[in-house]
């Protein structure tokens, strides 16, 4: 399927070439296809007393707990091929992804805060057991797991347990230290959403959390149980509406932006809790069943290629602290995963004393604003890389190679395979991978049959969409494109807690407004939202 269609690429299973007219909103109405979701026999909905709870730490309270963490991944695709010989991981990260050279900036010039974004959608939803390779140690909910936590431990740990806020500046995924700096500080900004007291008290309407009159007379023990209970109602609700806006700049900043929308006029948004009466990326999506991580998009979660030159710096010096003795090129995954992880380790044990990119605490415990926004004004204007082959900073060497092995390990359909699934035309030769013959001369010569390419790294190796359309994607290849805005809808479309209880009754009124988008700013963006509450201090 051709990119030059712009967003009816992406969207509509037909080989079209209508011009860019009709919305996505149209497109997602013009065909009835296979429901997928009949396919699961998940049970009916459980409106019991918890239904309107936000999740627990591990994502359970969801449909039959379905996307809870320490499960197993799902498998959207079965593979029907099976190659006699698959080239050498080594060989195909030296030939075909390692960056030789300065990088390509992206075309559209997509801003690494985007990236940073990204990894935070990472962390949040792939975390694979060490120990059971099939089970997904994170659940499969946007819930903002390296902010809150994947335990009830970790999500204790960020908490003040006084008016249901958070330690300051405070993360529970301690490996964020491994990563670019504008992960953490954005994780910051989240935490600092709802730290005043002043927003405590708008969410407090009508009194909703206010302890009874005279509780203080109730006796020591039942009025520390009263406050305990404001503290977690508070919480919850507090933990509801940041989430709320998190997936709201998922939909209308990270969306929009991947489908070139923020360089147009449109306002067009993805408005995930509607009812898409018809299909979104091959797939119809009913009322909120539940939903789960499949071993598929793990893999193609995967944009190392796009690390910008900056960011490669940052990894590159990170890693030499963690290994002075060890040269990049020789190093091995045990190296690498024990370094980070002792790293990790030697962190202070209590979230709001960890450090971030050398940035200043004061004695309350908040990182410095001026440090904040240093991190947040060079990271937008730090252009990403290119997507596409030979795009991969070499630091990551064994991290490509580890990501190879396991989804071979997983035994995952073909890229061709999961192309078909999600009604893109299969490629039909090496040369319709890409258009560079050095590189599908590369391919051909490791697979030598274009159906025997793998979907990780194979995804790496397709055609970035270059294309100044708006709806071209983000100049990735189109099925990292395609799969990337299938999990945006089906995550939120098969969460209740953003469809059926995403309401001002459990949001509050106050916090359901604070959410909301507002076509006529920033086309209906909110990530200024965030923002201004966070950096206002």
């Amino acid at each position: 399927m051709s990119s030059s269609n712009g967003m009816l690429d992406l969207f509509d299973r037909s080989s079209s070439n209508s011009p860019l007219t009709a919305t996505p909103k149209a497109t997602f109405r013009r065909e009835s296809v296979h429901d997928i979701d009949d396919e699961l026999e998940l049970g009916k909905l459980d409106f019991g007393m918890e239904s309107d709870k936000p999740h627990a730490a591990e994502g359970s309270l969801d449909n039959i707990h379905l996307g809870q963490a320490k499960t197993s991944y799902a498998r959207a695709v079965a593979p029907k091929r099976r190659p006699p010989e698959r080239p050498d991981p080594e060989d195909l990260f030296d030939m075909l992804l390692a960056r030789r050279s300065q990088p390509v900036n992206h075309p559209a010039k997509i801003s690494s805060l985007l990236l940073g974004l990204a990894g935070i959608v990472v962390h949040d939803l792939f975390r694979t057991s060490e120990h059971e390779d099939q089970v997904a140690s994170e659940s499969s909910h946007l819930a903002l797991t390296p902010l809150y936590g994947r335990s009830q431990e970790a999500q204790d740990s960020v908490r003040t347990k006084v008016d249901g806020k958070l330690k300051p500046d405070s993360f529970a995924e301690v490996d964020v230290v491994n990563q670019p700096p504008q992960v953490g500080s954005d994780l910051g900004h989240f935490d600092s959403l709802l730290m005043k007291p002043s927003i405590a008290a708008l969410i407090n309407e009508n009194g909703r959390f206010s302890l009874p009159l005279q509780a203080d007379r109730l006796g020591r023990h039942t009025y520390k149980d009263l406050l305990m209970k404001r503290d977690n109602d508070l919480f919850r609700t507090a933990h509801a509406i940041t989430c709320g806006l998190y997936v709201q700049i998922v939909l209308n900043d990270y969306i929009r932006t991947i489908l070139s929308l923020q360089q147009t006029g449109s306002d067009w948004q993805v408005d995930a809790r509607d009812d898409l009466e018809s299909s979104f990326c091959g797939a119809k999506f009913g009322p909120a069943r539940g939903t789960q991580i499949s071993l598929e998009l793990n893999l193609t979660y995967r944009w190392h290629s796009a690390i910008s030159a900056k960011d490669q710096r940052w990894l590159e010096q990170h890693i030499s602290k963690l290994l002075p003795n060890v040269r990049i090129e020789e190093m091995t995954a045990q190296d690498m995963l024990l370094a980070m992880r002792q790293f990790a380790v030697r962190q202070p044990s209590n979230p709001s004393q960890r450090p971030l990119a050398g940035l200043h605490r004061h004695d309350g415990g908040n990182f410095e604003d001026a440090g904040l926004v240093k991190i947040l004004s060079e990271t937008t204007e730090d252009a990403a890389a290119s997507f596409g082959p030979r795009h991969v900073p070499v630091v990551l060497r064994v991290v490509e190679i580890m990501g190879i092995q396991q989804a071979r390990a997983w035994d995952v359909a073909s890229l061709n395979e999961v192309r078909r699934y999600f009604g893109l035309t299969a490629h039909k030769s090496f040369a319709d991978i890409t258009s560079d013959p050095e590189i599908a001369a590369s391919l051909e010569a490791l697979y030598g049959n274009v159906e025997d390419v793998e979907l990780y790294p194979g995804v790496v190796f397709e055609e970035p969409c270059i294309s100044s359309n708006p709806g071209s994607a983000a100049c990735s290849g189109i099925s990292t494109t395609r799969a990337i805005l299938f999990d945006a809808i089906a995550l939120i479309q098969g969460d209740k807690f953003y469809r059926s209880d995403y309401t001002p009754s459990h949001l509050t009124a106050f916090g359901y407004k604070e959410v909301s988008t507002d076509r006529s700013i920033a086309g209906g963006g909110v990530m200024y939202k965030l923002l201004m509450r966070a950096l206002h201090k």
